[in-house]
């Protein structure tokens, strides 16, 4: 295997310029602002924030509001925080505000804060998770070099990922899915190889990578029993002949120990901290929720929704994941404990968030409560693409090739808009040249004579979602490019002076 270092660095420079260039700068959902005031209470040493209406806390400890998400992602974008006076020193005063402003009355109140330092702050940590997307693509091609030995492999697993996919809109979003997916499978990386070169440290990293990802996001623990599948596959493969019964025994024992004790750890401070701020080990914070918490929903309904339904289908949003679905058959034939491990992973995340009662989530672009099973897909991918495949090498680069394409294509549109913004001014009433307006959904399912869909129905009317809302956005001189922004605030200032 020749070492070819220069080829991964600068696929990594390469997507780190690509994400910079295309950022939004700012947080879109509530459920990020939430997480983001627990970053600034965190600084302060404080677990209790500031209400956000309501939305995402519940009221704990002392009377206060406390958020129901992990603490995983904001202790990681403290230090982003900490960049904040960098970038009010480069947009003093009110500059930063400007810029972030657009026409639209939406945006206006939605990135409306008391200082500057604030909109400085919440520009820094919009970009944590374009490290995160780097550090991700580095355990793919690293999945993709010990499966196949070719780094062009890993390379080509990683420029999907990064520009085919989800990955790409995520990289502008403070959303916790991103970092939970990376610590999942980290430690699946340290698993695999960890228990091969019967590295006890590198078990012990597994542990405490997973263990991070139950503290970011407690669903993170439907990929464990895929994961704990392959750690016992992998013990039961035959030794070594040099290793006798006793240090196989011990072995073992050991690597079980490396990876529980930082699980144990996690499981205890998520369990310390819903007491302290709760009252009890098991309340979340989750309880205020209007519909309960339930797993009820119909896999009849939400299975096709999750695959083929133009709002939520994982297929459309990020098609490489259809090639990284049939590359199962020869990542099982290559190593079966990875294959099965990954699969099981791969399913029980699909299944059970099917059976959520909210499966299609919020007004996020395409399914973001199974945005795992992207990364989990690159790994039986890469197998496709390896020697041992049944596909010829010919063959993996053109369907990569083909599917990459259209990938693009697809995040291209992603990109250029914000998925609330475009969700106010769809389905709720707005301004719209001074005056208030009603739903533009509701204006077209009028001028079609029929009712507008509502729910999970929406995720079947193509004519309602981002598809062709995006587009229509963008003609209007909507969009969520903040260097675009910067550039046409910058020209609007120099046309003010020449006045």
């Amino acid at each position: 295997m020749r070492q070819r270092w220069p080829a991964p660095t600068l696929l990594l420079v390469s997507v780190l310029l690509v994400y910079l260039a295309t950022a939004g700068g700012h947080l879109y959902s509530p459920d990020e602002e939430v997480m983001c005031r627990v970053t600034e209470s965190l600084v302060h040493g404080r677990l209790a924030i500031e209400p956000l209406s309501g939305f995402g806390t519940q009221t704990g400890r002392g009377g206060l509001e406390y958020a129901q998400y992990g603490l995983g992602n904001s202790i990681a974008s403290i230090p982003f925080r900490a960049l904040g006076p960098l970038f009010a020193a480069v947009w003093p005063g009110d500059e930063l505000p400007e810029i972030l402003s657009t026409s639209s009355i939406v945006n206006a109140q939605r990135y409306r804060y008391p200082t500057a330092n604030d909109y400085a702050r919440r520009f820094a940590v919009s970009h944590m998770n374009t490290v995160v997307a780097l550090l991700q693509i580095w355990v793919l091609f690293l999945f993709a070099l010990a499966l196949t030995g070719h780094q062009w492999i890993g390379v080509t697993v990683g420029i999907l990922y990064a520009f085919a996919t989800q990955a790409w809109p995520h990289s502008k979003t403070f959303f916790s899915e991103p970092l939970a997916t990376l610590s999942l499978t980290t430690g699946a990386y340290l698993v695999w190889t960890g228990v091969q070169r019967r590295s006890m440290i590198r078990l012990w990293f597994a542990g405490a990578a997973l263990g991070w990802a139950l503290l970011t996001r407690l669903d993170s623990v439907l990929a464990l029993p895929g994961l704990a599948l392959m750690f016992y596959l992998l013990l039961c493969r035959p030794e070594p002949a040099d290793h006798d019964e006793e240090r196989r025994r011990l072995g073992a024992t050991h690597a079980h120990m490396a990876i529980a004790v930082p699980l144990l750890i996690a499981m205890a401070v998520i369990l310390g901290l819903n007491m302290y701020k709760f009252g009890g080990p098991l309340s979340t914070g989750y309880a205020d929720q209007p519909e309960g918490f339930q797993f009820n929903a119909s896999l009849l309904e939400s299975l096709p929704g999750f695959l083929w339904s133009p709002g939520r289908s994982i297929f459309m949003h990020s098609p490489p994941v259809l090639l990284g679905v049939i590359g199962f058959v020869a990542l099982v034939r290559q190593d079966r404990a990875l294959g099965l491990g990954v699969l099981g992973a791969f399913l029980g995340t699909l299944l059970v968030q099917a059976m959520w009662q909210n499966w299609s989530g919020g007004w996020d672009w395409g399914p973001r409560h199974i945005y795992s099973l992207i990364a989990w897909s690159m790994i039986p991918l890469a197998a496709l693409l390896g020697e041992r495949s049944f596909l010829s090498r010919r063959v993996g680069v053109a369907l990569c090739a083909v599917v990459g394409l259209l990938g693009i294509l697809v995040q291209l549109i992603a990109i250029s808009q914000n998925p609330i913004e475009f969700h106010s001014i769809q389905f709720t009433p707005h301004m719209e040249n001074g005056m208030l307006t009603a739903p533009r959904a509701m204006i077209q399912a009028q001028m079609r004579g029929e009712r507008m869909p509502e729910g999970n129905d929406l995720m079947w009317h193509r004519a309602y979602l981002p598809w062709s809302g995006y587009p229509e956005m963008w003609r209007e001189g909507i969009h969520d490019l903040f260097w675009l922004r910067w550039w046409q605030w910058r020209r609007a200032q120099g046309s003010a002076e020449d006045e």
